[in-house]
């Protein structure tokens, strides 16, 4: 049986008008404070829509507070009003908009015909006095938050709309809950959050306390609205003034497929990557949000924008932008003048730019290693320790000559290594400070363009010089008894050569056995228990062997080599001595041996 068949008769959804009040009014926005915002935006509207019938109609709007036994807020416009059957279609429908099917809807902020129950975030109450355009008639239209509401006809002295919102728990419950609401009720509060959220629309906002003297809220004139004028320090105090603080210099913005204006600041300080953005964001020179997450791209957490929109699609709570194909294309224009600024900032600036790589390089490395586009952008910028000094990603590929850039992974490895290289102009970059190492597997990974080799300490052998086929033979021996005399303390002797000869020996160690090192000495420092436990540990590795690779080129091991009786303490000493330049921490009978070594090389020479 189909289900046509069955189910002949059609039923229309009950809803609880109360309910849905409260939904909007109360969950779908995040807080109370944006009443404010939909107001002034419902406002904006109404003017907009007269001014495209009447270019010569007023356009202002006025809000006025009263205190005392009737507290309430006023929020009058010179707007194009709503006729009776304007005022059932539009504000008796939920969802219904007067501004959603208009051909002229890109001049309007809001289309969503909710922005007016935001009224119930304060007030249990809202009262509408309008006067269409197109009628002599004014009306009163009253709604209650239990989803009821109620029509009359009323005198309205002039074309435009005034709300009216009274304080909650004044109507119906006097002091009950009151605290929670008398905020948004005091003066000061209220004319805060008005030139928060309206400081640079395009009409002038009024504001009067208890029938005191008119102040003007709109003051503002953010300097991308007239670049032609505005010189880049005065851009700079802007930024100072309007976010707080003090920036290290500034980017212009501009998106075609958003139709986004403004300037976004660099911060002067270092910035936590994953924190929350605190960009402002308008929408038709309406604030929109204090986040402005996704308008930016994520890796850009070093900058604090602020933008106005045209074209970007609000959300229902107008707090965020639809995630769609338009907001997706304004991020990448908008990525690719930060990237651009950021690459021109490295010829034209080198000072900022070295100021910014200090505060943010960190913060831009965590991110590039699991994200190509970031690599891309900002690899070259990021600078690296290496044999031959201090410089940047972009120098080192000059420096490699096209050949593989060699890095090591710890900084230990290093300070063992960078002398070697050094001394024979070699490259060697240390990536052993925080997501270096995990940087070069990235370009490795991202970038075939670029070759990078992680270099090991058995590796590291082969890049000294071999010893000749002869000098190999006469030093066979000598390997032979000095591994013997040497392994007691794991290690192999190999001999090659290598800069600066002033260096007698060089420990190799990998990870394997530099595991098994550290285990050894972490036993002899535990207690019994625990030191039965490493020892168990201990003996299911293998032998992994540490490497002694000694300098041919070195006086000193040259003469122990054409001894035929070797000198075992001056053996040790060198294992200790080489130790000790590896940064590897001294076991009680590697420090004997040390100390008991020293007194007698000094009872020799006396």
């Amino acid at each position: 049986m189909g289900i046509g068949d069955d189910m002949q008769d059609s039923f229309r959804f009950q809803v609880n008008m109360g309910g849905i009040i409260d939904l909007f009014s109360q969950h779908l926005y995040s807080s109370p404070k944006v009443f404010a915002r939909e107001l002034l935006q419902n406002a904006v509207d109404a003017v907009t829509a007269r001014s495209l019938q009447e270019p010569a109609a007023p356009r202002d709007i006025y809000v006025r507070l009263f205190t005392g036994a009737q507290t309430r807020i006023e929020v009058e416009d010179s707007g194009t009003g709503l006729t009776l059957e304007e005022i059932h279609q539009f504000l008796s429908i939920i969802g219904e908009s007067s501004k959603r099917n208009t051909l002229a809807g890109d001049d309007f902020i809001g289309r969503f015909g909710v922005g007016l129950l935001s009224g119930f975030l304060v007030s249990e109450e809202l009262e509408l006095y309008t006067r269409s355009a197109k009628s002599d008639k004014g009306y009163l239209w009253k709604a209650m938050q239990n989803g009821t509401y109620a029509i009359e006809e009323a005198d309205v002295d002039r074309v435009g709309s005034t709300v009216v919102l009274r304080r909650k728990g004044l109507l119906y419950h006097e002091g009950a809950d009151r605290d929670s609401f008398d905020n948004y009720f005091d003066p000061e509060t209220l004319r805060s959050l008005l030139s928060f959220y309206g400081d640079i629309l395009p009409y002038p906002i009024y504001y009067q306390v208890d029938g005191g003297s008119v102040a003007k809220i709109n003051e503002m004139s953010p300097p991308w609205l007239t670049p032609s004028i505005s010189s880049a320090d005065e851009i700079m105090q802007f930024g100072e003034d309007y976010f707080g603080e003090r920036f290290m210099g500034y980017i212009p913005l501009k998106s075609t497929a958003g139709g986004v204006e403004g300037v976004a600041y660099i911060v002067n300080r270092r910035v936590n990557a994953g924190a929350m953005p605190t960009n402002r964001v308008y929408l038709r020179n309406m604030l929109l949000t204090e986040a402005g997450k996704g308008l930016l791209p994520d890796w850009a957490f070093f900058l604090r924008a602020v933008v106005n929109t045209q074209n970007l699609r609000p959300t229902a709570s107008r707090e965020d932008f639809y995630k769609d194909e338009l907001l997706e294309k304004t991020q990448d224009e908008l990525g690719v003048i930060i990237k651009q600024y950021i690459k021109e900032m490295a010829t034209r600036n080198p000072a900022m730019m070295d100021r910014f790589i200090v505060e943010h390089s960190l913060a831009l490395k965590s991110l590039a290693i699991d994200d190509e586009e970031i690599l891309n952008a900002f690899i070259d910028y990021f600078p690296f320790e290496t044999s031959l000094g201090n410089y940047s990603f972009a120098e080192i590929r000059q420096l490699a000559a096209h050949k593989a850039i060699k890095y090591v992974s710890k900084v230990d490895q290093f300070r063992q290594l960078s002398p070697v290289f050094g001394a024979s102009a070699r490259l060697l970059v240390n990536a052993g400070y925080v997501y270096d190492s995990e940087l070069m597997e990235a370009i490795a990974y991202y970038r075939s363009d670029i070759s990078v080799e992680r270099l090991s300490p058995e590796d590291a052998l082969f890049e000294m010089e071999d010893l000749e086929p002869a000098e190999a033979d006469s030093y066979d021996i000598f390997i032979k008894n000095a591994t013997e005399i040497l392994k007691k303390w794991g290690c192999v002797v190999s001999v090659k050569k290598y800069q600066p000869i002033e260096l007698p020996a060089l420990l190799l160690i990998n990870d394997e056995a530099s595991f098994v090192a550290d285990l050894r000495y972490s036993k002899e420092s535990s207690s019994d228990l625990f030191a039965d436990i490493l020892d168990k540990i201990d003996k299911s590795f293998a032998s992994a062997d540490i490497v002694l690779c000694l300098n041919a080129n070195n006086r000193l091991v040259q003469r122990l080599a054409e001894r035929e009786l070797y000198d075992e303490t001056v053996l040790d000493l060198l294992y200790v001595q080489s130790t000790l330049l590896a940064r590897r921490p001294l076991r009680s009978e590697e420090m004997r041996v040390l100390n008991t070594g020293i007194l007698s090389l000094i009872e020799r020479a006396l």
